[in-house]
């Protein structure tokens, strides 16, 4: 049974991540790269492609993660919750993480996004990445 029960959580898994490429695909074709071109022609502003660009991430952070991550029942430890919070609070931070997989970028993206971690109230922030030189020539992801 619990053989079966691992097989079918990969296989949904494997869709989770299969409707989100899709959904990802759809708001950045009907919203990002409209957006991203009123930009770049200079007629929306940068503060305003900042928070609209925010909102997208906003929207799709969780339909990318929560599904995933609730039923594969990933744990995320901290040395030290109250500095994360605190990092999280303030207008500029930089936190270093130990690459050990494939896929901490989206535990980045899932701690950024919480607005509660280990019990304790904090606001949902943007998070950026250190990547690969070669990522900034991959249309959309690197622009």
């Amino acid at each position: 049974m619990t053989n079966l029960k691992s097989i079918a959580l990969s296989a949904y898994c494997h869709f989770s991540v299969a409707l989100l490429c899709l959904n990802v695909l759809f708001d950045l074709g009907l919203i990002g790269i409209p957006l991203f071109l009123l930009y770049k022609a200079n007629i929306v502003p940068q503060d305003k492609f900042l928070e609209y660009t925010t909102l997208l991430i906003e929207w799709t952070t969780p339909i990318v993660f929560a599904v995933p991550m609730v039923l594969s029942g990933t744990k995320v430890y901290c040395n030290d919750i109250d500095l994360l919070i605190e990092a999280k609070a303030s207008d500029s931070s930089l936190l270093l993480a130990n690459h050990g997989s494939r896929i901490d970028w989206m535990v980045g993206m899932l701690v950024g996004f919480a607005k509660e971690l280990g019990g304790k109230a904090c606001q949902r922030v943007r998070i950026g990445f250190v990547c690969e030189a070669l990522i900034q020539f991959m249309p959309i992801i690197g622009w």
